[in-house]
């Protein structure tokens, strides 16, 4: 995005802010929450619930636990948050101290410390400066959210100017992020992360969210043929309608990736789309279906076409085993045709199922020649029941079904296990203290 652009919409949006209404009472709240998470998972292999391995492989049970304490400080002119956690594997005591991993290890770390100033704090109406490490949550999920469902959860050390206006219907965030990650041929990367995130309602039935991500990284090191200062930014904008009439939605996603990979591999030229419908009765029942699909290397041309999500809370997209994370390392792009339906059956248990038909974007070629792009099904049942408005149980069942194409691309002549995953999570979220004056 070129700099006057910028500092256009940064003109804009600030502009949107000045419509003042009456004093807010000058209220200060203080409170402590806890949290105790602990899942039960029973996986395929050692590799988790997302390994597709062949027969005979052993499978394995574990147990992970959150412990979350969670500070939050209120009042008109300042918003502060501070939350630490603990995450664990029982019986997992390999390198004590280090930020816990999928796989092994324990790790007391910092989830949130943020501040924010308030610059303007009316009733309906809050602009504000956050400083520090929190969560981002884009609203549909699909290049930026906190990643829940693992233990750990993904937070980022940002600076963001937040905008919430209920008058004018707007809401808008933007701000940079730094951030280290491994990356091929850098050995000491440096990222940055920009973001534009406006959401506009008009009405009660129309949403349309606009979003542009922004990333870069650079290095001095010396890659392996010489060059040196490697650099790479790739920029992602486009746009998420979300459309009500009566108990029928419709939401949907367009995202287009543009970049530069100097001195690696080309140009980036990704594609995503998506588009769900769903219909709800009497608010205890909800049928939708759905379709995504991921851009993908097709072997023409030297771009990377490859749609690239490394943010994005996929888990509630494309099934609870998560296999979509072994697709998109493929490199060839990812299809995915759904159904959902959820129920209420009592006051307080629901019942949730989901089926998804996947597909590679592209072509793949087995051992012996043959073309397809059929991977397989999903399907995947949860159970939730709420015993009280902090604490709930949760159990849930998964079966990914792979296409003999997929087998055979994957094994060669060997077989494929019978993908189950299992698991039951426990939830206790209480309110330790809370303090309005």
């Amino acid at each position: 995005m070129k700099m006057n652009r910028l500092f256009t919409i940064i003109f804009f949006l600030l502009a949107t802010s000045l419509f003042a209404q009456d004093e807010p009472v000058d209220v200060t709240t203080f409170s402590i929450d806890g949290e105790f998470r602990s899942r039960f998972e029973a996986t395929p292999s050692f590799g988790g619930r997302n390994a597709f391995v062949i027969e005979d492989t052993h499978g394995s049970n574990t147990i992970g636990q959150r412990a979350r304490i969670t500070t939050y400080y209120d009042n008109k002119k300042m918003e502060a948050k501070f939350s630490f956690q603990d995450i664990r594997m029982f019986g997992a005591n390999k390198e004590e101290g280090k930020i816990w991993s999928s796989t092994y290890g324990n790790g007391l770390a910092v989830h949130e410390a943020w501040a924010m100033y308030k610059f303007i704090n009316e009733p309906g109406h809050v602009l504000g400066l956050k400083i520090g490490r929190q969560e981002l949550n884009f609203a549909d999920a699909r290049l930026l959210w906190n990643k829940n469902w693992l233990h750990q959860a993904a937070s980022h050390d940002a600076v963001k100017l937040q905008c919430r206006n209920k008058n004018m219907g707007i809401k808008w965030d933007i701000g940079f992020s730094l951030n280290s990650v491994d990356a091929p041929g850098l050995a000491t990367p440096f990222k940055t992360l920009g973001f534009l995130n406006i959401s506009k309602t008009f009405g009660d039935n129309i949403t349309i969210n606009v979003t542009d991500l922004y990333e870069g990284m650079e290095s001095d090191d010396i890659l392996a043929d010489g060059e040196q200062d490697s650099t790479f930014y790739r920029n992602t904008i486009g746009l998420n309608p979300i459309l009500k009439f009566g108990g029928l939605t419709f939401n949907g996603s367009f995202y287009m990736q543009m970049g530069e990979l100097e001195n690696l591999n080309g140009n980036y030229a990704g594609m995503m789309y998506t588009a769900n419908l769903s219909y709800s009765i009497a608010k205890k029942y909800k049928i939708g279906v759905g379709y995504d699909s991921y851009s993908g290397n097709d072997g023409e041309g030297d771009d990377n076409k490859v749609f690239a999500t490394p943010y994005a809370g996929a888990h509630k997209f494309f099934g609870n085993t998560d296999m979509h994370l072994v697709l998109f390392k493929k490199g060839l792009g990812l299809n995915d045709i759904n159904i959902k339906a959820n129920a209420k059956l009592l006051k307080s248990t629901s019942l949730s199922l989901q089926f998804h038909l996947i597909s590679f974007a592209n072509d793949a070629t087995t051992a012996d020649g043959t073309e397809f792009t059929g991977v397989g099904n999903n399907l995947d049942l949860v159970v939730k029941h709420k015993f009280d408005k902090k604490i709930a149980l949760l159990a849930g069942y998964s079966l990914f079904m792979p296409s003999d194409d997929f087998v055979e691309y994957s094994f060669g002549d060997g077989d494929a296990k019978m993908h189950n995953f299992v698991w039951i999570m426990f939830s206790f979220q209480p309110n330790l203290f809370k303090s309005i004056k």
